[in-house]
């Protein structure tokens, strides 16, 4: 494996460009990655993972993440502003979004839930009672131009009770 390291500046084999503060010869505090796939990531690591409260980081097709960043994953409280012009605020784990508001150009969201990414109804305080299960149910809150919807979502789609 051919490693070339010049003072704080780091091309691994594998394509990847660090420049930053190393600890044990691994890349430790702050620093920046440019990846091959052309993602390029501002903010701390921690023994050679992105690791930051409020990391950078640019993916190759143009759209940017703004927030936690926990062994190189998305995970807790961030914001991906997407090139096509729509933005996702809230909470990520395991680089999913989860729980928080998709915003989009025209003024029109969804806030609630998101299972693989995709809308998966919400809990505002709002619930309704499933009378198969006998136990409330999470609700969404979507709004499309006059339009609001407030209901269950399932893939992405509105889905259930609404």
């Amino acid at each position: 494996e051919d490693n070339t390291k010049i003072d704080n500046y780091f091309i691994h084999s594998k394509g990847v460009h660090y420049q930053g503060n190393w600890m044990g010869g691994l890349p430790h505090g702050p620093g920046t990655a440019i990846y091959p796939d052309g993602a390029y990531y501002v903010g701390n690591f921690d023994e050679g993972e992105a690791h930051d409260s409020n990391g950078y980081l640019i993916f190759p097709n143009g759209s940017q993440y703004q927030g936690n960043v926990v062994k190189s994953k998305l995970e807790g409280k961030g914001k991906l502003t997407h090139k096509l012009g729509y933005s996702y605020a809230g909470e990520w784990a395991d680089n999913s979004r989860r729980v928080g508001v998709e915003t989009y150009e025209d003024g029109n969201y969804y806030r609630g839930f998101f299972v693989k990414g995709l809308k998966h109804c919400f809990d505002e305080g709002r619930t309704i009672q499933d009378k198969k299960a006998k136990k409330p149910q999470k609700l969404g809150l979507m709004k499309n131009g006059e339009d609001m919807y407030e209901g269950e979502f399932k893939d992405g789609l509105m889905h259930g009770y609404g």
